[in-house]
């Protein structure tokens, strides 16, 4: 999720589109607690992920719920992308990587 980080998967893609968001794009502090992307419940911004990738069947789709899974946290993000149909690696506060079952990359946890 930031700058200089080791990949941690790689997708061959046909027919779907891939989505990255995360704490790393624009930071308003150091420690990244504050970021881009804001929790409409609280006014700042969420601190149990890192970044959320969502592969889904179209770009719009993917975006959408990439940012959403930032706000919802693990649990409410792994239950959104699922009855979206999609799937979802997100990165937590602490550096461990979740990924849905079905997470076609390498990476399985």
């Amino acid at each position: 999720p930031h700058a200089g980080a080791d990949w941690l998967d790689v997708l061959a893609l046909s027919d779907a589109a891939l989505a990255t968001s995360g704490n790393d794009g624009f930071a308003f502090t150091r420690d990244r607690r504050l970021f881009h992307i804001f929790d409409p419940r609280t006014g700042v911004s969420p601190g149990e992920l890192q970044s959320a990738t969502v592969l889904a069947a179209d770009a719009c789709t993917a975006d959408a719920l990439s940012t959403a899974c930032m706000v919802l946290g693990r649990r409410r993000a792994l239950d959104a992308v699922a009855e979206a149909g999609a799937q979802a690696l997100l990165v937590l506060h602490d550096g461990r990587v979740v990924a849905t079952r079905d997470w076609p990359g390498r990476r399985r946890t």
